[in-house]
């Protein structure tokens, strides 16, 4: 694949077979699984992490594993499986914000780009709707502005 765009780097996509076997590992298991029928088991993988998890920045293996874990919380669980397609992203739900991290740092990992911890992300994603809020008031004031002069 050549360049993309403007990009410095090219793109290098993860390979099956490292996504095949960060998935297993995750699950703590000899192979892929199917989906279902490993959703107990995730939940207590999710709950054995090491102190100091979130302030580290995971490696490709971890991120891919994080997003197996966090599909498999949302679709293994019939309380949250119920909800899916009318959720909203929340920064304070664990869950929503590790396979975002995840897959950011997946993103990240494709065009050299530099990854982020779990809680680096985490304030990313807590100052982008209060940006988004000053940009709106912003634009607001400025169209208000050329209103004026144009009365």
């Amino acid at each position: 694949m050549d360049k993309y765009k403007g990009a410095q780097h090219t793109p290098a996509p993860v390979p099956a077979s490292d996504i095949e076997a960060a998935v297993a590992k995750a699950l703590g298991l000899q192979q892929s699984p199917p989906l279902s029928g490993v959703a107990s088991s995730s939940s207590s993988l999710a709950s054995t992490r090491e102190a100091g998890w979130d302030q580290r920045v995971w490696s490709s293996e971890e991120c891919v594993g994080e997003m197996a874990l966090g599909a498999l919380e949302l679709w293994g669980t019939p309380d949250r499986s119920r909800g899916i397609g009318t959720y909203s992203f929340d920064k304070d739900d664990k869950v929503s914000m590790r396979f975002v991290v995840a897959a950011a740092n997946l993103r990240a990992s494709v065009f050299s780009i530099e990854r982020l911890s779990y809680h680096s992300a985490k304030g990313v994603a807590g100052n982008i709707i209060p940006a988004i809020a000053t940009t709106n008031a912003i634009v607001a004031g400025n169209q208000v502005c050329e209103l004026l002069k144009v009365l």
